[in-house]
């Protein structure tokens, strides 16, 4: 059984309160994951949305952790990468450029730099480590300030995933029903279909890795959309969750609902996203 099948399993089994069993045992193809022994018995299949681009940062940001350039830095910098973006830079040759490079503009006496360019010098004669800075982040963002105790010399990064899509309430729901409605969730249909039980449920992973950032951070509270799904014609029921505070979960009879069941994240190589 898979992880993410096991902690749904958990999840689910604790708010509906009913126990569970792993289904799915490989005997047989078109098996759905999840039996639970509700009344009437549930039948669930969990489905995880993979960024590939997105889980590569995630593995390679090891090179990128804790702080870097003390001795060579004045300042205490954040530099905010962009997450599955196209890299022109690998992560493990960045610490050494971009301290090189924000040496420089420290001797301009440059300490911010958005879009590319120094704010505040869009034509200093340092503007070439300021383009140098902003590729090795793919675009985003660096800050600085003076040091302290609690801020010693040196660069920190952080790993960020695009938060341009919009995380209101109606948005999370239009990607939900985007996501059921998917050419390559027709197998999860399928088996739901083969189970011959009147209950049939998707899961929705979410986490870091698996689905919008913005989602991720909407769905870490209580306030659940209030636009109606357009489930497919076989699934009865939609959970929506993973590691953290929510479950979430929509049904036609029912409508919305929040649980507050969620689990805390393993020990693993998870880093910090904003």
């Amino acid at each position: 059984m898979r992880r993410e099948e096991d902690v749904a399993g958990r999840l689910v089994g604790d708010a509906m309160g009913v126990p569970w069993v792993g289904h799915d045992d490989g005997s047989r193809p078109g098996m759905y994951d999840i039996r639970f022994e509700s009344e009437p018995p549930t039948a669930l299949e969990v489905v995880t949305l993979t960024n590939s681009a997105k889980r590569e940062d995630f593995s390679a940001f090891r090179w990128l952790r804790g702080l870097h350039g003390g001795q060579e830095l004045q300042r205490h910098w954040t530099l905010i990468v962009q997450a599955g973006t196209a890299p022109s830079v690998r992560f493990k040759d960045v610490p050494g450029r971009v301290v090189r490079a924000l040496a420089v503009l420290e001797d301009g006496q440059v300490y911010s730099i958005e879009g590319g360019w120094a704010t505040g010098h869009w034509r200093c004669p340092h503007a070439t480590a300021a383009v140098e800075v902003a590729t090795c982040i793919r675009g985003g963002r660096a800050s600085s300030r003076e040091i302290s105790p609690a801020f010693p010399p040196g660069v920190e990064f952080v790993l960020a995933t695009s938060s341009s899509w919009p995380p209101d309430p109606d948005s999370v729901s239009d990607w939900i029903e985007k996501q059921l409605h998917r050419p390559e969730l027709s197998d999860v249909v399928r088996k739901l279909r083969q189970s011959g039980l009147k209950e049939r449920h998707v899961f929705l992973w979410i986490d870091q890795m698996h689905g919008p950032w913005a989602m991720f951070r909407h769905w870490g509270t209580s306030k659940t959309p209030d636009t109606p799904l357009r489930l497919p014609q076989v699934v009865t029921r939609v959970w929506i969750g993973g590691y953290g505070s929510m479950l979430w979960s929509y049904c036609d009879t029912e409508g919305w609902q929040a649980f507050d069941v969620g689990l805390d994240q393993p020990a693993g190589p998870w880093v910090d996203v904003i």
